[in-house]
């Protein structure tokens, strides 16, 4: 049997190998920026971002390749139009729909003003959240991680697992529902399109909603729908959001090309179906 890339132990590895990039590149560029050039801090920690992410992203995507042949896409080609629209609508009734569940866990302030310090409104806070993130987060948690895990597991576990990881390296549990739960349909996305593209479209979509809400009086990183004052009609509203996504991801699952995905449970497993035979 063929040993797929990654391992759950490679998995440790590359997040280790991401953070101490991280932190190193973080570091290094402060020195500079203390004794020669004045760098802005949005600036400083984008850079170390992009430089930690690019280095990750191309050593652990030649091992793929080494080990797993090239079996990783950034095609468009069998996703259409309304299958665009149905990808990023369900992803917005489903930020309505998790909202009360996130409310569970009321937020701290020390929390808040924290985000509020990380996500500032200038332009460099907006590359690496809305663009940096999305695609190197994509590359690495479902272009690395989920594609191996495909072959590894059988499709649901893979796509739990991987969800897990992701709530997991947001390393706080006011992000780990909304991380878990988007993973698992980000990951179901790539699972049915086989390509990081609507993974990417969908990932900066929502960082681009939570962005915008941070900025307003009221908003913050972890609120991206208002809270109704009137209860009744806010749950009808949520029931409603919850029968469109239950129609809207069977239309969708109807919409997507099949494409058969290998397995190391078992080898050519069909596709997740949401939609009725």
């Amino acid at each position: 049997m063929i040993d797929h890339y990654p391992t759950p132990k490679n998995v440790a590895g590359l997040f280790g190998y991401l953070l101490m990039v991280s932190v190193v590149s973080f570091v290094v560029l402060k020195l500079i920026s203390r004794f020669t050039f004045q760098f802005n801090d949005s600036f400083i920690q984008i850079l170390a971002e992009l430089i930690a992410y690019l280095l990750v992203s191309k050593r652990y995507l030649k091992k793929k390749r080494e080990i797993n042949q090239e079996n990783y896409f950034l095609r468009t080609e069998k996703i259409r139009f309304t299958s665009w629209a149905l990808i990023l609508g369900l992803l917005v009734l489903m930020s309505i729909i998790v909202t009360p569940i996130l409310n569970l866990i009321p937020v701290p302030d020390w929390f808040i003003k924290i985000m509020k310090e990380v996500i500032s409104d200038d332009r460099y806070s907006f590359l690496s959240v809305v663009v940096v993130a999305p695609v190197f987060e994509e590359i690495i948690m479902r272009g690395i991680i989920l594609d191996g895990f495909l072959k590894r597991y059988d499709p649901k576990k893979a796509i739990l697992y991987s969800s897990l990881i992701f709530g997991i390296i947001h390393l706080n549990p006011w992000q780990f529902i909304d991380a878990f739960i988007g993973g698992v349909y980000i990951g179901w996305i790539y699972h049915r399109t086989r390509s990081i593209i609507p993974c990417i479209a969908i990932h900066a979509l929502n960082n681009l909603i939570a962005f915008s809400m941070s900025l307003l009086p009221e908003g913050n990183i972890l609120t991206k729908n208002p809270i109704v004052g009137n209860w009744p009609l806010y749950m009808l509203f949520i029931l409603l959001a919850g029968i469109l996504f239950y129609y809207g991801i069977q239309k969708l699952d109807k919409k997507l090309e099949e494409k058969p995905v290998e397995s190391g449970a078992e080898l050519g497993s069909d596709p997740i179906h949401f939609s009725e035979e």
